[in-house]
């Protein structure tokens, strides 16, 4: 047993992490494109590079100090001290001027249409790719890249010498001389940005002054490498969760892991109907009226309304699960001193609070409510009255400037049918799963994005839920339906 991170790890290390399986059962299987993804990621980040280089030190401490200093406490070669120094150098050097390649990183951020998010992840583009700032970054990556170079090999000249004599002194300096030139290949990879097999991007979270930088290179097509170095190795695999299917359609999944490029019929789908009576528990509204999410302002307005008039309706036990920070901690400022002067508990997950502590109250406190983030989008499992009614304001659509899906619309046509709308379609379905925990739990799934009637594809949403039908009421009227449904069901 292990879980998703593990086995994505053992794969890139082509099976020299794990004893040699060949049966596998993988559960939540919805998410495994994006741990493999995230797994298989090529980062160069700043955090880490620093680190690394703390590590290092210099002929003062950390590890070249004290492999310098059991030098000179010996009676060890003269050649030995004259390649500690030469590495020390060239590392001080590559210190100061990899700091300048995440300085540039931060420019770019900030010149970018992402600047003014939390986390800024910027595209790399053709577009991009003409501009200034990336100039910049580019002309610092590769002044880094030759100092890295040159810092590498010394360390590893002195490695290799000191290691012939005394192991025992460079242990930590070989493992940190891997790094370093695994830092320098990615570095490298994400400059020259012309491997398509990835998407490149430069993170930036922009609640830090400095050290929250990322060079990033994804692999796109997860399943290419399911179905080249995982899939020969296996007798058997077998992929379940309750959210693999588009209205009871597997090709989307099937696509993102790779299991449409083996031989036909080596593989097969099969959907086991859940012993819930979701028909009869279950009640799904969509509030059909709102605008359209896109007009933020028009949105946010009707949206508080719409929450107070639920909150109040249910008397608590209402979990809201929203898509962006933003959205929610401005609702929350509108929305809380309303339901407090009820004596309506409200709390919200902000940057401070403990998500598990969020989740421990929401439990034992019955009646309390809770605005969430994707923490709580799945895995949040709250059985019986202290869940009565879910609330997702938005459909949880990928950023436009998400660079994954510019990448993916770049190269083929209709991209966003293909991959943003199922995988949204996904999340919803495990957003609405937090609602029905048991066979005697009941509650309400409010649908607050009218794009679900006013547009085609609202359709591949609505069919994917596992009730048979929805009510579709103006936003006004929700609270009145929600207290005749609570009526009847107290």
């Amino acid at each position: 047993m292990t879980n998703h991170s593990l086995l994505f790890r053992n794969v890139q290390a082509d099976g020299k992490i794990l004893p040699p399986i060949r049966i596998w059962a993988v559960d939540e299987a919805h998410g495994i494109e994006a741990e493999a993804r995230r797994q298989w990621a090529i980062e160069v980040s700043a955090e880490e590079v620093r680190t690394l280089f703390e590590r290092l030190g210099n002929d003062k401490g950390g590890a070249l100090g004290r492999v310098l200093a059991d030098v000179a406490s010996s009676d060890a070669s003269t050649l030995f001290m004259g390649l500690l120094a030469k590495a020390n150098a060239s590392v001080a050097r590559a210190s100061l001027v990899t700091a300048d390649v995440f300085d540039r990183a931060r420019d770019l951020a900030r010149a970018s249409r992402e600047y003014g998010y939390d986390s800024a992840n910027v595209w790399v583009s053709p577009e991009l790719s003409s501009t200034n700032e990336w100039t910049e970054l580019a002309l610092a990556g590769r002044v880094a890249a030759e100092a890295l170079d040159e810092a590498d090999k010394n360390l590893k000249a002195a490695v290799e010498a000191l290691g012939a004599e005394r192991p025992e002194w460079v242990v930590d300096l070989a493992d940190i001389e891997r790094r370093l030139a695994e830092a320098l290949a990615g570095l490298k990879l994400i400059l020259d940005g012309e491997d398509e097999h990835y998407v490149y991007s430069v993170r930036v979270n922009q609640r830090m002054r400095a050290g929250g930088e990322v060079l990033c290179a994804e692999r796109i097509d997860i399943g290419e490498v399911f179905a080249e170095r995982w899939y020969p190795e296996m007798r058997s695999l077998i992929f379940t969760s309750a959210t693999l299917s588009v209205s009871d359609d597997f090709s989307h999944f099937n696509r993102a892991v790779g299991l449409d490029a083996l031989e036909p019929g080596a593989s097969r789908a099969l959907h086991l109907d859940s012993s819930y009576d979701f028909d009869r528990n279950m009640a799904v509204v969509v509030a059909g009226d709102l605008p359209d999410p896109r007009n933020r302002d028009a949105y946010l307005r009707a949206l508080e309304r719409l929450l107070v008039d639920v909150h109040r309706a249910m008397g608590g036990s209402v979990l809201t699960l929203f898509t962006n920070r933003r959205d929610m901690e401005e609702l929350y400022e509108r929305v809380e001193p309303a339901l407090a002067r009820e004596g309506l508990e409200l709390a919200c997950q902000t940057r401070q609070a403990s998500a598990r502590q969020l989740r421990d109250h929401f439990i034992s406190e019955k009646g309390s409510s809770l605005f969430a983030l994707k923490a709580f989008w799945e895995g949040f499992d709250a059985s019986g009255e202290t869940l009565r009614c879910v609330v997702i304001p938005k459909l949880p659509f990928a950023r436009p400037t998400d660079p994954l899906s510019c990448e993916r619309d770049l190269r083929e046509k209709g991209a966003w049918s293909r991959y943003v709308l199922p995988e949204a379609v996904l999340e919803l379905k495990q957003a609405a799963g937090r609602l029905i925990r048991s066979s005697s739990d009941t509650g309400v799934l409010v649908l607050a994005d009218s794009r679900l009637v006013s547009k085609g594809y609202g359709k591949k949403f609505l069919n994917s839920l596992p009730t048979g039908g929805y009510q579709r009421i103006d936003a006004a009227q929700v609270g009145r339906y929600l207290e005749l449904w609570r009526r009847s069901h107290e």
